[in-house]
């Protein structure tokens, strides 16, 4: 029910601005719950915050230094015939030298024209129609009641379909590219398509997966005959695929491609070698792991960084989350100022950071069963810095590192990436250990204040904050229903003192007209 409100006009007081006067003191508490709300807002988005920054580092950073790969990086030198070939050692290659000798190349199955499918003095147009063209090539094709017939052909099994009445030139070339296991293509110089498999060797499989083990390809005419009369390609022409044949420490072997892997090298044939061929050393590349190393350690610095200067952010309790009332007094710079001090420190000495921080400590600064004298970061040249630094890292003697990756190249791996037993910590390499406990940490931040990727409505939000923020929500509801029956109140009560007034100022006119002392 509206309440009627007036203006005072009886009384001569402003009712609006006293009943304000008077709510101000009865919002206090609300405020207060207000003030409070926007406080627990903030913790949540800090935790979230913390926890989008953590699962990044973990993610897409800390997973690589899993990798044995990251600390046993290879590299390869080729002497002899260098342009013959090259040599990618893969994480599994073994230091050493292995010699190649290459005797031939893989090959393609291929086909091409016999001769050039243009008429003499004719053009043509890959991209008009085929059978409008004025080349003489629309005498090959039929017709039926005045319309093309259509025309089809397999290649390697499979089929492919011709309206000349539709298709271009170029149509039927993409056609055949994106349907078969075969690359074809048209030269406007020689005016002739030439057909080659993808693959080389002998294992140019049909794309159903049927035809197997083919050293030509497979041409067929189906319906008309556009391969023999408009590619003029013959089945009789098609040169055979051939294997790679080459020698490795002596052995003699073949492959279909020729590019392939043996014993954690990847090889690409390039030509055959000379008679001494080709020799490829391994060796560990220390260079690049010293460089995965330093990156590592700027990664754990500045997640940990991020980790204590929120941990230790200063906290200013004067500078309280602003009213409505206050910010309509204020100029938006000011605001802008006083919240960043109020947002400030929500996380001082909280719980989840501390114990992050300390675990990460923890994880860098113990040994690794190795079964080794390399066996910490320290035993590779690392430290961490002053106390005040609160666990920074440090490469301060990198020829130290350099000298345990020559030495020992195994267990500086294992300082990183030994998977161990996760309930030892001292078998699991620093790497591991980190990913390991950052996902407690992370299990820990939803817990707190739910995903980073939330609705933020604290209703459907189930974390603790999450839970805090629903009951909050649902006493200042309460409050406020409370304070409009308050606020009603003053009004109709003032409404009825106007009434009261304004009824004795009509009655004393009325006495003063009827009664009053005659002049």
């Amino acid at each position: 029910m509206a309440v009627s409100r007036m203006s005072g006009l009886a009384s001569g007081m402003d009712i609006d601005t006293m009943v304000k006067n008077m709510m101000s003191a009865q919002r206090k508490p609300v405020d207060k719950m207000l003030q409070q709300k926007q406080i627990l807002q903030w913790q949540r988005d800090d935790y979230r915050e913390m926890n989008t920054k953590i699962s990044a580092y973990r993610t897409n950073k800390l997973s690589n230094y899993r990798l044995e790969s990251t600390f046993s990086v290879k590299k390869a030198e080729v002497s002899g015939s260098t342009d013959s070939l090259s040599a990618t050692p893969t994480g599994d290659a073994e230091v050493g030298a292995t010699t190649i000798k290459v005797t031939k190349l893989a090959t393609s199955a291929s086909n091409s024209s016999s001769s050039n499918i243009k008429v003499a003095d004719a053009t043509l147009d890959i991209d008009a129609t085929l059978g409008m063209q004025d080349i003489n090539l629309a005498g090959d094709f039929t017709k039926t009641n005045g319309v093309f017939d259509k025309m089809s052909f397999k290649i390697n099994g499979t089929e492919i379909t011709v309206d000349p009445s539709v298709d271009s030139f170029n149509d039927v070339i993409k056609r055949i590219n994106s349907k078969t296991n075969v690359t074809a293509l048209f030269d406007s110089v020689s005016g002739k398509v030439s057909l080659s498999a993808k693959n080389t060797g002998a294992t140019n499989i049909s794309a159903d997966g049927k035809i197997t083990n083919m050293d030509k390809i497979q041409l067929d005419d189906v319906k008309g005959d556009f391969l023999s009369n408009i590619f003029k390609v013959k089945k009789e022409d098609g040169k055979a695929a051939d294997k790679a044949v080459f020698s490795i420490n002596g052995l003699e072997t073949t492959r279909d491609s020729n590019t392939f892997t043996v014993n954690g090298l990847k090889l690409t044939l390039k030509s055959p070698t000379t008679e001494a061929g080709a020799l490829i050393s391994v060796q560990t590349d220390v260079d690049k792991i010293v460089e995965n190393v330093k990156s590592f350690i700027t990664d754990y610095n500045e997640i940990l960084k991020a980790v204590n200067d929120k941990n230790s952010e200063a906290r200013y309790r004067d500078y309280t989350p602003l009213t409505t009332e206050q910010k309509a007094d204020m100029k938006e710079a000011d605001i802008t100022l006083w919240e960043t001090k109020a947002k400030s420190g929500l996380l001082k000495s909280d719980s989840i950071l501390t114990a992050a921080s300390t675990s990460m400590r923890f994880d860098t600064s113990t040994p690794v069963s190795t079964g080794s004298k390399y066996n910490s970061l320290t035993s590779l040249g690392i430290s961490t810095g002053a106390y005040n630094e609160q666990g920074k890292l440090y490469l301060d003697d990198e020829n130290k590192l350099r000298a345990a990756l020559e030495a020992d190249p195994e267990s500086v791996k294992n300082i990183f990436t030994s998977v161990g037993d996760r309930t030892k910590k001292s078998t699991m390499g620093v790497a591991q250990r980190l990913y390991s406990d950052l996902e407690k940490t992370i299990s820990s931040f939803k817990q707190k204040a739910g995903f980073p990727s939330a609705y933020d409505s604290s209703d459907l939000d189930n974390s603790l904050l999450g839970a805090q923020l629903y009951r909050l929500n649902r006493e200042i509801t309460s409050n406020n229903d409370r304070l409009k029956i308050v606020e009603n109140r003053y009004y109709n009560q003032f409404s009825a003192m106007e009434s009261a007034i304004n009824k004795y100022n009509q009655q004393s006119s009325y006495i003063s007209q009827n009664f009053g002392t005659n002049s």
